[in-house]
């Protein structure tokens, strides 16, 4: 059983192959993870954490409908308030247990984010991508990890063009 601390904070290179064998390239890309367990008393901490963020990874438990209903209600809005042009990848976790969440609230979740997004002109109120994941299983953590290094290759090449 997961037990929140005050304040997580990870700190690792992604290393990411671009190309082919001919022309491949290893990137490395900082990554910093901060995990405040959502808990409301660390509010202000945790928004001190959003400078210079240019992915976010909000992650629900697939078990848990109020951790989903926490994602629309709670996540996204202070993402969209806080960072207004950070792309998301939404995280299920726990995907080895039986899911109390439903296929289709989870696609209609995305198709949402991004019809919001197109009507807005806020790149961060889209879903970018959907992974699930189980960490007892050791599942789709290369996918994430690939993912991940995906968009940030994306995002990097948005920003030379600005």
């Amino acid at each position: 059983q997961y037990i929140p601390t005050i304040f997580e904070h990870y700190s690792y290179d992604l290393l990411y192959k671009i190309g082919f064998q001919s022309s491949e390239k290893i990137k490395t890309y900082q990554t910093v993870l901060w995990d405040s367990a959502g808990q409301e008393e660390l509010n202000g901490i945790r928004r001190m954490s959003y400078d210079d963020v240019d992915l976010v990874l909000l992650c629900f438990n697939l078990n848990n409908i109020d951790s989903f209903k926490n994602i629309i209600d709670r996540w996204l809005i202070e993402i969209g308030a806080f960072l207004p042009s950070t792309k998301i990848i939404l995280i299920g976790t726990k995907s080895d247990l039986d899911k109390n969440i439903e296929q289709s609230s989870i696609n209609q979740l995305i198709i949402n984010s991004k019809i919001e997004a197109r009507a807005t002109g806020r790149a961060n109120k889209m879903v970018s991508e959907y992974v699930e994941t189980s960490s007892k299983m050791n599942y789709n953590f290369d996918l994430l990890r690939e993912k991940i290094a995906v968009l940030l290759e994306e995002i990097e090449k948005e920003e030379s063009f600005v």
